[in-house]
């Protein structure tokens, strides 16, 4: 979320046609630097997305209770007109909305969620509170599964291929995009922008300073884009230690609770895994099935007795924080055409997805966990797990 909240604060000077500056050569921070709207609402959200967390109805609770909450505290933070009219109203309804918004405050859900489905699931409901047109879900729901995705090691390649088939998104490149960009405050018009500048830049640094020298709405367009490159490349310290300097206690205050909160989520989930990688050696023996016969037919079949530890792993890649949901897709897309070979370079992707096809596969064909098993993927794919554990925000 902090990638949000510093591309939000620079691109804030720089904000609408007469303010645009369309160059890459500009100061980050300056005295005309402030954080706006889009920092106050992705606070907003992620305080709603952890009071309800894993209740679908209590978070559209939450989410409505909290938007209304934060942005009466900060009132003049430059909401657009149709919502800060429901800000302060009584209405809870959406009003079918398709701007920008909804993209540029739901990073948060990519970072409290752990599988693509629940990201996407939350991403919709954090957008339809207010922005339940169509464009501003699908505009909320891709940014937060980019992020999503760049969390768990992905190229570039493969989050431009999962958005593009999935959303329909078309990307420009950055130079054509500049020349003729104004200000415009739709999703169909700001999130493609801002996916281009994510492509294209280099560093953090370099997607920050692309987004601001496209022009337009220049601080969402940053706060997306941004929000997408703290999860790719993450953030340079000189550049999150100036950002803090422009937060208030309040908003300081929050992000300590915020990050303590997303421990304590991560800190359950390692947990879960550390038991399972107890279990190497075991898994190493190969030979760990016990085949026991059907009692209830004539001709008696064989069914797979795998034992506790065997079962301990089948339930965790079943538990929402590891298993892969669209895990065939995913292995489609990153082209794993053998698992041996794949293992070695697989990112978390690509173990998550190898784990659970041979979990999953098992309800098809009795005995693939024990093939994998003797073949060692399973003892490959957890090791791998553990190499690359410590190097990606899981």
């Amino acid at each position: 979320m902090l990638g949000a909240i510093i591309g939000d604060i620079v691109g804030s000077p720089y904000e609408f046609d007469q303010n645009n500056i369309k160059t890459k050569d500009f100061k980050l921070f300056s005295d005309r630097s402030f954080f706006t709207d889009d920092t106050v609402m992705s606070i907003a959200v992620a305080d709603g997305l952890i009071a309800g967390y894993g209740n679908e109805e209590l978070t559209e609770k939450e989410l409505i209770k909290s938007l209304k909450k934060w942005g009466k505290f900060y009132p003049d933070s430059g909401y657009g007109i149709k919502f800060n009219n429901w800000l302060f109203s009584d209405e809870t309804n959406p009003y079918n909305s398709y701007g920008n918004g909804s993209a540029m405050r739901v990073s948060s859900c990519a970072w409290i969620y752990n599988n693509l489905r629940d990201v996407e699931k939350y991403a919709e409901i954090t957008a339809k509170i207010t922005h339940n047109h169509p464009e501003g879900i699908k505009g909320a729901k891709s940014v937060a599964s980019a992020i999503f995705l760049a969390r768990m090691g992905a190229t570039k390649e493969y989050i431009r291929e999962y958005i593009t088939e999935t959303y329909g998104y078309v990307f420009r490149k950055c130079d054509e995009i500049r020349p003729n960009y104004m200000h415009v405050e739709s999703c169909q018009e700001t999130v493609p922008e801002a996916f281009s500048a994510f492509f294209e830049g280099e560093s953090f640094e370099d997607v920050l300073r692309l987004s601001i020298s496209l022009g337009g709405d220049s601080d969402t367009l940053a706060a997306i884009s941004c929000s997408i490159a703290e999860a790719y490349y993450g953030i340079d310290e000189n550049i999150s230690s100036l950002a803090f300097t422009y937060l208030d206690e309040t908003i300081v205050d929050f992000l300590t609770y915020y990050y303590e909160a997303l421990s304590g989520l991560r800190a359950e989930k390692i947990s879960m895994m550390n038991k399972i990688l107890e279990y190497l050696p075991y898994f190493d023996k190969k030979e760990i099935v016990r085949w026991l016969p059907t009692n209830n037919r004539k001709t008696p079949e064989f069914y797979a007795n795998y034992g506790q530890k065997v079962n301990d792993l089948i339930k965790l890649m079943n538990n929402h924080n590891f298993v892969d949901f669209g895990y065939q897709k995913t292995i489609k897309r990153l082209k794993i055409s053998s698992f041996k070979d794949a293992i070695p370079n697989a990112n978390m992707l690509g173990v998550r997805a190898m784990l659970t096809s041979i979990i999953r596969r098992e309800r098809f064909g009795v005995g693939t966990i024990s093939r994998a098993i003797a073949d060692g993927l399973v003892s490959d794919l957890l090791r791998r797990y553990q190499e690359i554990v410590n190097n990606i925000n899981i």
